[in-house]
């Protein structure tokens, strides 16, 4: 019966968990939780303390919440001292927050060096302390960094401040659309940038509190926009502005989750569908990986089997020597991605020894250049030349998906281009 409503309820009966810990549960909650083991809570809590460290800390780099995933594995050790999972998440947790918290420090220690800074170069400054201090508010160092750039933070704080009040006070006298939108995300910008430097700055939380609404109705709008695209089958006009409303949900603090995920998820399964029926399977499959990656159904799953049964039958035709000829042509070319995608699918038809020893040795020379185009995407990204960046990121994804930080990359050079192609700046 315990096991039966672990699986049924988990949210609610990790609420009540958390609130028995913290003392606030009642004797009926009490009642409710007897009915479960303690490892079963263990289990129950140690699972959403995962799901939280991967979203806040992993993909979101929210460091002021590392001591509330922390507290997720503390009280599942209290339930199960010998849970050797919540036990390896809170040492890593542990070392997650000293290895970011060094991080940040050396990179305020490096600025301050510096005898003369930009003002892009202060703010860099004040956000690494910033940070640190979310990460380790009882450290020294992070004390006596924040003491000796207490003045800067000041004169940012009031900048970004006065940028983002002038910002949204021409928004509200701007009767074209597009222009009183840029001028809003403009004073976002402003405010969070006022925040980064400040997380308590009480003034900036104000000033972005109150331009909630206008944020709010900038999503929709782009979120209508974007299912409009997809509908019209304008896919790749429509992930731009996915990426845009990506971005705006993160400035807004995260209120339209469920509606980018199945933006996200709806776009790219739709995508999927529509290049299969034109049978560009490699592109299909892409796009089929993208909505599983999203979400996992019954129905991308079923796409993606479809996908990889019609990609095998249409390359069936083409003799072995055939394949590898138009493989090296492409690689020949220098599209890596295409090479890559045919010489893959030619070791998954074949059994023969000799033939599979020469295709690792093509798709070793590949893997090899993985590397050097990581890194020079990196050089475009931190170069703001995303563009480029893109292009060169979209070929290491698809050669390896789980390249270093690459689709991470991927995501935010998609956003900050779409960005710089609407409004001129990323933030």
């Amino acid at each position: 019966m315990g096991r039966n409503i672990g699986r049924a309820a988990p949210a609610a009966l990790l609420l009540l968990l958390l609130l028995l810990v913290a003392g606030c549960a009642s004797l009926a909650d009490e009642k409710f939780l007897s009915q479960l083991g303690d490892p079963a809570k263990a289990r129950v809590v140690t699972e959403e303390g995962i799901a939280l460290y991967q979203l806040a800390l992993i993909k979101r780099a929210e460091y002021q919440r590392v001591g509330e995933v922390r507290r997720y594995f503390e009280v599942a050790l209290r339930f199960d001292p010998n849970s050797r999972q919540a036990q390896a998440y809170l040492e890593l947790v542990d070392s997650y927050r000293t290895a970011e918290t060094r991080k940040r420090l050396r990179e305020a220690e490096s600025l301050l060096k510096k005898s003369k800074r930009s003002q892009q170069e202060d703010y860099a400054l004040c956000l690494a302390v910033a940070r640190a201090g979310q990460l380790a508010p009882e450290d020294d160092e992070v004390a006596a960094l924040r003491r000796q750039t207490a003045e800067t933070r000041g004169t940012l704080v009031s900048l970004y401040l006065a940028n983002g009040r002038q910002a949204r006070s021409k928004a509200k006298t701007e009767s074209v659309v597009n222009a009183r939108e840029k001028l809003y995300i403009e004073a976002f910008a402003s405010f969070n940038r006022a925040l980064a430097v400040e997380p308590q700055n009480s003034a900036a939380q104000t000033e972005k509190n109150s331009l909630a609404t206008a944020g709010k109705a900038i999503v929709s709008e782009h979120l209508e926009g974007a299912k409009l695209l997809a509908a019209k089958g304008k896919f790749a006009e429509a992930r731009k502005e996915a990426a845009l409303v990506e971005d705006l949900n993160r400035r807004l603090g995260h209120p339209f989750d469920g509606e980018v995920v199945e933006l996200s998820y709806s776009l790219n399964y739709r995508w999927a569908r529509n290049l299969f029926e034109r049978r560009d399977y490699p592109a299909a499959l892409v796009r089929a990986n993208a909505a599983l990656a999203v979400r996992k159904t019954e129905e991308a799953a079923a796409l993606r089997g479809r996908i990889l049964q019609a990609r095998q039958k249409s390359q069936s035709g083409l003799s072995y020597e055939g394949a590898l000829g138009e493989a090296d042509r492409l690689l020949a070319e220098g599209d890596l991605a295409g090479a890559y995608s045919r010489l893959d699918s030619l070791v998954r038809g074949t059994k023969d020894r000799a033939r599979l020893a020469a295709l690792e040795t093509r798709l070793e020379k590949v893997r090899a250049q993985v590397p050097a185009l990581y890194e020079k995407a990196l050089g475009f990204y931190r170069a703001e030349d995303f563009q480029n960046a893109v292009e060169l990121l979209e070929t290491v994804v698809a050669i390896d998906v789980e390249y270093e930080q690459a689709a991470g990359y991927l995501d935010k050079a998609r956003i900050k281009q779409k960005l710089l192609e609407q409004y001129g700046a990323d933030e």
